[in-house]
């Protein structure tokens, strides 16, 4: 029979060696955090119709692409969302975003019937340099990321309905370098006919519910027990209970559970 104070020891130590193995164990709790465009709203859409006028009070933004008398015209757009403050550990580890997605508001303008009858096609890439909303026009517009892009296509019952876009890699890359937005251009390949242009409500438009968002979906790690599930953070408490039943004493101190957040919860081409 060991003596009191040895079996006393070892239960001390056999409680550790379960309470940091239990500690190693690590959950997610899936978390939200939603951005608004129109907190310092900042969003300009420029062309080369008119190459040295800025577009920053423009209720819209998209993307165009036609011809007019044998010369190319083209409108793209540049969103930025100057409030996107995020989590220190993701900052840390942007890894742990599942999805980032930029929701976009169709807008129908005057179109010919026969562009709306057809699909849309456009561009997301990430902006790689500074730019000034009500100082960027067609001739300084600042450069994106010619590597990675989203293609994005919307069919014909798709363009009255929010579009979700995934640009889970460029908002990690703007976390991990520098947040200087999105750019939206007009994608003219495919070999199915195509409208000429697309628009969305911009962070200006009437109607605030139509406005563009960001929202980052990301797992954020909690330690987690084995055995009783609730967060492993009274250690002392439970080293305390073991040595009262060891000595054949009683407790009735309970740890309180610790409550963790709730979970809240186009077609694309890479």
């Amino acid at each position: 029979m060991l003596p009191k104070n040895l079996l006393l020891l070892t239960g001390m130590v056999m409680l550790n060696a379960v309470v940091s193995q239990a500690q190693t164990f690590a959950q997610y709790s899936p978390q939200t955090i939603t951005y608004r465009s129109d907190v310092l709203p900042k969003s300009t859409l420029i062309s080369n119709v008119a190459p040295d006028q800025s577009g920053a009070v423009s209720p819209i933004i998209g993307s165009a692409f036609w011809l007019d008398s044998g010369k190319l015209l083209q409108c793209q757009s540049f969103l930025r969302f100057s409030n996107m403050i995020v989590p220190r550990f993701l900052v840390e580890d942007p890894s742990k975003i599942t999805l980032a997605e930029l929701i976009l508001s169709p807008v129908e303008m005057e179109n010919s019937p026969a562009d709306k009858e057809k699909i849309s096609r456009f561009i997301v890439r990430r902006v790689v340099q500074p730019w000034n909303d009500s100082a960027t026009m067609w001739n300084n517009q600042p450069q994106a990321d010619s590597v990675y892009q989203v293609k994005w296509t919307l069919r014909k019952k798709q363009k009255n309905k929010l579009v979700s876009v995934d640009v889970t890699g460029m908002v990690m890359d703007m976390i991990r370098y520098e947040n200087y937005g999105f750019m939206l251009s007009h994608d003219t390949a495919g070999k199915t006919p195509a409208s000429r242009w697309q628009w969305f409500a911009s962070p200006l438009y009437e109607d605030e519910t139509r406005r563009p968002l960001l929202v980052i979906h990301y797992k954020e790690p909690i330690t987690t027990g084995i055995l009783s599930g609730t967060v492993m953070e009274q250690e002392p408490e439970l080293i305390r209970q073991a040595n009262a039943r060891t000595n054949g004493t009683k407790t009735d101190v309970k740890p309180e559970p610790v409550n963790t957040p709730p979970a809240s919860g186009g077609t694309k081409e890479q």
